[in-house]
């Protein structure tokens, strides 16, 4: 039994989100089917990052069955990355990757903020990962235990 509902127009037009699945919660140790409800998720994903698996099955876990967005295949816009960094509360320079080796080699640390959402956009592996966004919040959650926050 799967439908689908529509995020808020305001959540998906900031955020980039899709449409996600009802899904139906089963009591544990019954055959009958429980309560259906609905969630508003979306994961920013990148499947070769063990943190981003972790997250990705920690939604699962938790019974939330998110519109996946594999970043690298569909790349951010600028609006996107802006929308979620202020969602999240953190600024481009907090969002970066700076163990990656094009940090190094654009010298995003003595960038603007400016200048890291246009490296961004151009190279998403740069974008910190994953980004959750749910109807309690969206979070980069690096640690883990982030993602509770929004759960």
């Amino acid at each position: 039994m799967t439908s689908h509902s529509i995020p808020s127009s305001e959540h998906a037009r900031r955020t980039g989100s899709r449409a996600v699945r009802v899904l139906p919660l089963w009591s544990p140790g019954r055959f009958r089917l429980g309560t259906v409800y609905f969630v508003d998720a979306t994961i920013y994903h990148n499947p070769k990052c063990s943190t981003s698996r972790k997250a990705l099955q920690a939604l699962r876990d938790a019974g939330i069955e998110p519109a996946v967005v594999k970043y690298l295949d569909e790349p951010y816009t600028r609006e996107q990355l802006v929308a979620l960094f202020a969602d999240a509360g953190v600024t481009p320079a907090q969002a970066v990757r700076k163990r990656e080796t094009l940090y190094k080699e654009l010298d995003l640390a003595s960038a603007t903020d400016d200048q890291i959402l246009d490296a961004m956009v151009e190279h998403p592996i740069l974008v910190e990962r994953p980004i959750v966004v749910t109807d309690k919040g969206t979070r980069i959650p690096r640690p883990i235990e982030k993602l509770d926050e929004i759960l």
